[in-house]
Parts: structure tokens; sequence; C-alpha cells
């Protein structure tokens, strides 16, 4: 408290935290955005073509633009912004400076896809040992299903969940949207919170 009796407010939980968003999808970027909202501070990393959401319905005002979709600005709320082009020496050597600073790198690249573009557990470690990395994907970047190729239906399917819902003698069902992948976000989050 200060002399007047106000309330001194503390700071966010991961106040300090520094987190880089090379996700793309639902998952990853969920993830990031809710370590986002407990204080973190989150640079998302967009190739020069634009992150996929940025396509995506519904668009602010019914004005079809890459700045104005809504799951792209809900996606990325709370969160700083840098367009690098990994496949690029330059870029990838500027993402590796940040990889430095930070505390948190969340992924969502294909099995493999860090490896082939020279970011591999071995040379992220190499330039910071207590880095957390972070990967949402649908099977895993290790496991026999590895390399299958996810979808939420699959997801469904695969979970069981399809066994729960609607009626016996009609066919697998699906809730609506993305939740599994919104709940794939939340593990990510709670499996980062504990690492950190």
């Amino acid at each position: 408290m200060t002399a007047a009796g106000a309330i001194t407010p503390r700071p966010p939980p991961l106040a300090g935290v520094r987190l880089l968003d090379v996700s793309t999808g639902v998952g990853g970027p969920v993830c990031a955005k809710l370590l986002a909202q407990l204080g973190a501070d989150v640079i998302k990393v967009e190739s020069p073509g634009g992150d996929p959401a940025r396509g995506l319905l519904p668009f602010a005002g019914d004005t079809v633009h890459p700045e104005r979709s809504g799951a792209l600005l809900y996606f990325n709320t709370g969160k700083r912004g840098v367009t690098l082009d990994l496949a690029v020496d330059g870029d990838r050597e500027r993402l590796l400076g940040l990889v430095e600073g930070a505390d948190v790198l969340v992924e969502s690249f294909a099995p493999g896809a860090l490896d082939a573009l020279g970011l591999d557990l071995t040379t992220l470690y190499a330039r910071n040992p207590r880095l957390v990395l972070t990967s949402v994907t649908f099977f895993g970047q290790t496991g026999p299903r590895r390399d299958w190729q996810g979808a939420e239906i699959v997801a469904f399917g695969m979970s069981g969940l399809m066994d729960t819902i609607g009626f016996p003698d009609d066919p697998p069902l699906k809730f609506g949207g993305n939740s599994l992948q919104y709940m794939a976000g939340l593990a990510g989050f709670t499996g980062t919170l504990a690492a950190l």
C-alpha cells in the first residue's frame, strides 16, 4: 500500500517472460495468446506471406482485408509481430538472435520441419540452453503417428469423442468449430507453465 492507502497493483504472473510464437493454425496461437494474457511478452513471427489466419472469416466490418480477420485479431491479442522468412539464412539468424533472449518458443511445424530449416533442438539449445520449446501438433514430434496428417475431425474420431455425440443410429458427429484444437492450445499453455 502507498501512503495514501491505495493498493499497489501486482505485476502480471508472467511479467519478464519473453515468448516467440512461430506457430500457425489454432492450438499454437491459442497457447501463446493465453501466455500473453498472463503478462508474457509475446513476439509473433510471421512468414512474408502472412499468417494463414489473415484469410479467415469473419472480417471486421465485412471488409475482406488481411488486417481485419477476426481470427487473426483474436489469436494475436497482446502480441507484437515481426516478419521473417525462415528459409533465408539472414532471417533464420535473426530468429536465433531472438531465441537467445527468449524463455519460450511455441511452434506448430510438421515433424522434421524445424530440423530441415536448421532450427533443430541442438541448434536452439546451443543458443539458449534454458529455452522451453512447446510443440503443438496433432500427433506430436515423435512416435509412430508423427507423420500422420491431422484435422479437427480426425482428432475427434481418434479421441473417441465421436462415439459420445449424437444418436446411436446416426453417423458419428463432432462439435462445431475447432474445439479440440483450442483444447490442444490449453494443454500447450499448461505444459509451458509447468516447464517455466
